[in-house]
């Protein structure tokens, strides 16, 4: 077969936190997530990671936290909605606490499963604890891998986007796989490219980190094969130590997406009336793009809770 690699010439925030408690408490007895979490503490939102198919429909990856006995934590999940054609595996780890620094790690892995190529825009966003209210120095060591199948087929950049943009509170500070970046193979095969910025790790100059970093993909894949991102390491840490300060965040509970921690009987009617697919809806407390029975049960261990 033959590969190619080139340079053609031519709130949110608080129904993701939700989602992760949710999760924790649905996994039952011995299970780590979210909030139960000791390394992390109270204070720390969840990792997210949102895909965006074709510029259009959005769905959070469902996410299940695991605590390392390094005090790192590692989450996996995957997300196959029906009928969007597509499946997206996370398998990432972090250290969330920059005060020496922070690091994120790990595969995200993208296979198109419909008939037709498809547009992807995939963000990833690592919470962290302290913030940074000084500048930082960042860098990241990274691959991107086409897995084609015996027909071959293609991963694309489109114009102005990146394969890879690294962000520190959503602010791009560097990219790889910058447009006209593609990949391409003739038959079944892998075709890997390296990327990296700030090496050696970290010494990019990045301005403060007060909430997250992470990355945000963007590309266009064939169908029947599968891109995956490799973040051998995404490392970010102060400049100044001094300029290290405790976060300024709330505990998060499953129900403080509710005003005032409590639930009504308003909120079940609100899921009653969005019921099934419904990408960021309020009622969708779970944030699976689904309004369904798991959001009911949010509402309902919620009311009179007023965590």
């Amino acid at each position: 077969m033959h590969h190619a690699v080139g340079h053609r010439s031519v709130s949110p925030a608080t129904r993701v936190a939700c989602t992760a408690a949710l999760i924790a408490s649905a996994a039952g007895p011995g299970a780590s997530a979210g909030g139960t979490l000791p390394a992390l503490g109270a204070k720390l939102d969840p990792l997210t990671v949102e895909v965006t198919l074709n510029q259009s429909v959005s769905w959070m990856v469902p996410l299940t936290a695991n605590a390392q006995p390094n005090g790192n934590v590692l989450y996996s999940g995957t997300s196959a909605p029906a009928g969007a054609g597509y499946s997206c595996t996370i398998a990432l780890t972090l250290d969330a606490d920059p005060t020496d620094q922070a690091r994120l790690s790990g595969t995200i892995t993208t296979k198109n499963l419909s008939s037709v190529p498809q547009d992807y825009e995939i963000v990833t966003r690592a919470p962290i604890c302290p913030q940074v209210i000084g500048d930082t120095l960042a860098g990241a060591s990274v691959q991107l891998q086409l897995v084609t199948s015996a027909n071959g087929g293609m991963l694309s950049v489109p114009p102005g986007e990146a394969g890879a943009r690294y962000l520190v509170d959503e602010v791009p500070i560097a990219a790889n796989y910058p447009y006209p970046f593609f990949m391409q193979g003739s038959g079944a095969g892998t075709v890997t490219v390296l990327g990296s910025f700030g090496l050696p790790a970290p010494s990019q100059p990045a301005p403060p980190l007060l909430g997250s970093f992470g990355v945000r993909q963007r590309f266009t894949l064939t169908p029947d094969d599968t891109a995956r991102l490799t973040l051998v390491t995404y490392i970010i840490k102060p400049a100044d130590p001094a300029t290290v300060v405790a976060c300024d965040r709330v505990p998060i509970g499953p129900c403080d997406v509710f005003d005032g921690g409590t639930a009504g009987f308003e909120d079940a009617l609100l899921v009653l009336a969005t019921w099934g697919p419904c990408a960021s809806c309020e009622a969708d407390f779970t944030g699976d793009g689904v309004v369904d029975f798991e959001d009911l049960l949010v509402v309902l261990s919620c009311i009179g809770a007023g965590e």
